[in-house]
């Protein structure tokens, strides 16, 4: 499995040119996000946190509020979680099926969002199949899928500033090298070191 090696970072609700022109909109939750435009950056591993957490819990980061990533389904493998200011989440995920160095076969993704404080509402996946599987109960949203070259993901809200854990497998694989983020207004901080999985995350402003 390939992580992305390319990104775009949007403010909500801006438009951004890098060749071609991509609209993101932060107002209605329903559009996927348009994986259209990417600029060359970092393959960073982790966060703006220092270290792994000594006692074995996850690592918290904190994720810039009301800003999106975009990438190429298909071009390489990646868990993206993003935030909106009031409570809303968004998690979605993408394959490396069309990358030269990739495998050219689905991935198999296991993706869980937990929370420890208040509940979990309103959740609405997108690009799932008949084969694929979504559940929520007032603490979590599960979710199982077969992603190629597609975008796959789901929304849910939260009660503002609460945090999320987040838990990530791939093809069975739990590697925290495929969880990315914005913070500090680059991918994952620009951060080097090893990310935890499962993975605490919180928005910046709630």
């Amino acid at each position: 499995m390939t992580p992305f090696t390319i990104f775009r970072i949007a403010a909500m609700g801006a438009i951004a040119t890098f060749g071609v022109a991509c609209v993101v909109e932060s107002s209605d939750p329903d559009p996927p996000p348009r994986p259209t435009a990417v600029y060359p950056g970092p393959a960073p591993s982790g966060s703006g946190s220092s270290g792994t957490a000594s006692n074995g819990a996850p690592i918290l980061v904190v994720v810039d509020t009301n800003k999106t990533m975009t990438a190429t389904p298909g071009d390489g493998v990646g868990i993206f979680t993003e935030y909106a200011s009031g409570g809303h989440w968004h998690v979605w995920w993408t394959c490396d099926t069309s990358s030269p160095n990739g495998p050219h076969q689905s991935c198999a993704f296991d993706v869980q969002a937990s929370v420890q404080s208040g509940s979990v509402s309103n959740v609405k996946a997108y690009n799932l199949s008949d084969r694929d599987e979504l559940t929520d109960d007032p603490q979590n949203v599960h979710a199982t899928s077969t992603t190629s070259t597609t975008v796959q993901g789901v929304f849910f809200d939260t009660k503002p500033g609460a945090s999320i854990v987040l838990r990530g497998s791939i093809s069975g694989v739990a590697d925290a090298s495929y969880f990315f983020f914005v913070q500090d207004g680059v991918v994952n901080g620009g951060f080097q070191g090893k990310l935890s999985n499962p993975l605490e995350l919180q928005g910046s402003i709630p």
